[in-house]
């Protein structure tokens, strides 16, 4: 009788991936609190894989500041940090508002339906923009840019744990007839105009800090 082959493992970089968006996930909906150690044993033993993936996750997540590696102490995860919140706003609006500018102007019109579908779902606060499945985020599926998408979503976690953790640090959305002008924008492929209401939400919202 053959022996059964058993399924070969995963690459270490899909482990890696996979263990880098738990913790990501864990970090900004508070589940691992600011300024909780973490042991890389006992995360992999939580994950089910060794430790050679926790560690370059870790490495990954400090590299962008949400975790502190520290000598002969340990992992900790980072405090939040009100001057770090408005920097990266300070970041992530040239960034966002130049995507848009670009990506409303270059919309196919799938791509098109979908920004506008985005928009119809934007409500009193910024989540429906910088939420996972944001407007935002649909901005970078059109723009189709690796560096610009990565630099993006290593930017936007401490904005979205920011607020998680803090609610009353929680953005206001589009206001008065802001929706209405990004929509026409989109429809009439109108980047520039698009770029001006996001340059707009981002000004308001640093001003506010």
């Amino acid at each position: 009788m053959p022996i059964p082959k058993t399924a070969a493992p995963p690459p270490r970089k899909l482990l890696t991936d996979d263990v880098y968006r738990q913790l990501l996930d864990s970090i900004v909906s508070g589940r691992l609190e600011p300024g909780v150690r973490v042991s890389e044993e006992k995360l992999g033993k939580e994950f089910g894989v060794s430790r050679s993936p926790v560690r370059e996750a870790v490495d990954r997540l400090a590299m962008i500041g949400l975790v502190e590696v520290e000598s002969r102490r340990g992992t900790r995860i980072a405090a939040l940090d009100a001057d770090r919140y408005r920097d990266t706003l300070d970041a992530l609006l040239p960034l966002v508002t130049e995507s848009t500018r670009i990506a409303v102007d270059v919309a196919s019109e799938l791509e098109q339906r979908r920004l506008l579908n985005r928009i119809e779902q934007l409500g009193d606060d910024g989540v429906a923009l910088l939420g996972p499945d944001g407007l935002f985020s649909a901005v970078f599926a059109v723009l189709g840019n690796d560096r610009a998408l990565r630099l993006y979503t290593d930017l936007v976690p401490h904005v979205r744990r920011m607020w998680t953790l803090q609610p009353d640090a929680l953005a206001a959305g589009l206001c008065d007839d802001e929706p209405v002008r990004l929509r026409a924008a989109v429809e009439q492929h109108d980047g520039d105009s698009a770029a001006d209401v996001v340059l707009s939400w981002f000004e308001r919202e640093i001003g506010d800090r």
